[in-house]
């Protein structure tokens, strides 16, 4: 058999061999990666595990070596360089995270070894370097810090600070869950991260974090609830610079790759075609970061893939007040600045974007522009364009009529009973016709969606 066909085999079976033993079975007829043969052999390897323990699992307190660096995972309790594995606590696509020990410094450290299967690939390798190198650069309070690279018997591994607490992915999810359940008393969690104002707060400390990450050039590029944990002094720290750009080294991302999460990509990476990419796309998702933690969704919902991508780069983002008419009108017209579609649209830095929310948190007015009618209007579908603006001249004609019979001198003629109502009869009606062939649910639907934006509109005017 040759080396090429021995790695595709080495590289199933540790997808197998990490799945629980009934998972197996299917997994491995399901894999698109492998023809028959190799199946057939990962088949006959497996059922020959029993005998083989102690070539699959290592020995406690030993040194990770061959053969365990391409087919184990089971890494607890070894040392990898100065660090003993104690635990697992973390595993995603490109490795697995433990809770280790710093043996000679004597303190807790977090191991990520690169995923076995990539150990292989010379460029996910130097891509896991890269990720260590752009992040031990950076020291700030709301970025883990980096404490060495390395690799031992072919284990590539990147030993960092131990951040304890949760992702905000958790604490969102959490938020959601409390929402679909009556509340109860002495239940009400230690940080509410959807809360405005502590929703500004730590957005403001990572933005600060990451204009750290830019004059350090470095990009993050994969901002998103995931990668942002909330310590025990309930900080924010932005973690995992897996797709992080070293500005000041050449990258490794192809032109017309795609490298983000979707749903907090920004449109140039959603585009994907060769759209420069600069710091203003981190501010960009953490704007998406903070829409979600204020509205419990994000600007753009869509499920399938390809339309989610072409929604980003090309519509227009739902409105943060539409979504959430409770969010304060300066938060909100921050909060939509850093997702604008055009990047000269956006801060021009993470650091004035922190600015801003330093402004609304100290009860001032925030230098971001607050959306207008015409913007808002432009944010709706065609048909919802049509009858928003209808009812928006009912309404204006409705309160110039006030205003006349109100401010009119007492001997003036009372314009607003001579003058002929039909227009706004006509209008009224107009709208009315437009949705006749709506159901039931959706006229009231409509009704209600219109309600709610002319209160947000007299909500706006008030605030100004």
């Amino acid at each position: 058999m040759n080396s090429g066909r021995w790695r595709e085999i080495k590289a199933l079976l540790g997808e197998l061999i990490d799945r629980p033993p009934e998972q197996r079975e299917r997994f491995l007829a399901e894999y698109p990666h492998a023809d028959t043969d190799i199946k057939i052999e990962v088949a006959k390897l497996l059922d020959r595990m029993p005998d083989l323990q102690e070539f699959l699992e290592p020995p406690l307190t030993t040194t990770i070596g061959p053969p365990l660096r391409t087919i184990s995972l089971a890494f607890t309790g070894c040392l990898i360089g100065d660090y003993e594995l104690v635990d697992e606590i973390g595993r995603g696509a490109s490795g697995t995270v433990y809770r280790a020990k710093h043996v000679s410094l004597g303190r807790a450290a977090a191991v990520k070894i690169l995923a076995h299967h990539l150990c292989a690939s010379e460029h996910a390798r130097e891509r896991f370097r890269r990720e260590a190198e752009a992040a031990s650069k950076l020291r700030h309070e709301a970025v883990v810090s980096i404490y060495s690279f390395g690799e031992q018997s072919g284990a590539f591994y990147i030993a960092m600070e131990l951040v304890t607490g949760r992702n905000l992915r958790d604490l969102i999810s959490d938020r959601i869950a409390s929402n679909s359940r009556p509340a109860e008393t002495g239940t009400a969690p230690a940080l509410d991260v959807c809360d405005p104002r502590v929703a500004a707060r730590l957005a403001e400390t990572l933005a600060r974090g990451l204009h750290h990450c830019h004059e350090s050039r470095v990009l993050h590029r994969d901002v998103k609830p995931e990668n942002i944990v909330i310590d025990e002094q309930l900080q924010p720290r932005l973690i995992d610079f897996g797709l992080a750009k070293d500005c000041a080294l050449n990258g490794l991302t192809k032109t017309g790759a795609i490298s983000g999460t979707p749903h907090y990509m920004s449109p140039e990476q959603a585009r994907a075609i060769g759209s420069p990419v600069d710091r203003r796309t981190d501010v960009y998702s953490l704007g998406v970061v903070l829409f979600e933690l204020l509205a419990l969704k994000r600007p753009f919902e869509a499920t399938v893939p390809g339309d989610l991508m072409h929604a980003i780069g090309h519509d227009d983002p739902l409105q943060l007040r539409v979504a959430n008419p409770e969010v304060p009108v300066d938060l909100a017209a921050v909060c939509m600045k850093a997702i604008a579609k055009r990047p000269k649209d956006r801060y021009p830095t993470a650091a004035a974007m922190a600015d801003d929310l330093r402004l609304f948190l100290g009860g001032k007015r925030t230098r971001a522009p607050r959306t207008h009618a015409a913007r808002k209007l432009h944010a709706l579908s065609g048909r919802q364009r049509l009858l928003a603006t209808g009812v928006l001249l009912i309404a204006g004609l409705a309160y110039f009529s006030d205003a006349l019979s109100i401010h009119a001198p007492a001997n003036a003629v009372d314009t607003t009973r001579v003058a002929n109502p039909s227009p706004i009869r006509e209008m009224r009606e107009g709208f009315e016709q437009s949705i006749q062939g709506e159901s039931e649910s959706d006229q009231l639907k409509h009704r209600e969606n219109f309600n709610n934006y002319l209160k947000q509109r007299i909500r706006d005017n008030e605030g100004r």
